[in-house]
């Protein structure tokens, strides 16, 4: 049985954002990030894969797996969160990503888009879904 592609897809998506020079010039990007992490930043903490077997007698192993990519802001205002969340989305939606571990990339799209608002800080979701196969 092939392995997850939740490592492949979680580092392409990883790489795309921090390879934007424009994200990295505001932010820090992170996996998971440290304890010790300064505002703003970006992490994608949150994985799901799912196995679509409707193609499984061809012999492909599809997969869909959905990453939520937060950007954290602790500006009173929402410009700089916002800013950031427009950078992740056109960097990523109907990107192109290269997987590794055997993984061929299909396609990624936008889910949806969650904020949240506090007196502390500033955060919108975004849940991105990625199609590959092996």
């Amino acid at each position: 049985m092939p392995g997850s592609a939740i490592l492949s897809c979680r580092n392409a998506i990883y790489d795309k954002i921090k390879n934007n020079a424009s994200i990295v010039a505001i932010a820090d990007v992170y996996q998971i990030p440290p304890d010790n992490m300064s505002f703003p930043y970006i992490d994608i903490p949150s994985t799901t894969e799912t196995i679509d077997d409707t193609y499984a007698g061809t012999g492909s192993n599809f997969r869909d797996v959905t990453l939520t990519v937060n950007i954290w802001s602790d500006e009173k205002y929402d410009d700089q969160v916002n800013v950031l969340g427009d950078l992740v989305v056109d960097t990523l939606n109907w990107s192109t990503l290269t997987l590794t571990e055997g993984w061929t990339f299909i396609s990624i799209n936008l889910e949806n888009i969650n904020s949240r608002l506090s007196d502390d800080y500033r955060q919108i979701s975004a849940r991105f879904r990625v199609r590959c196969l092996q």
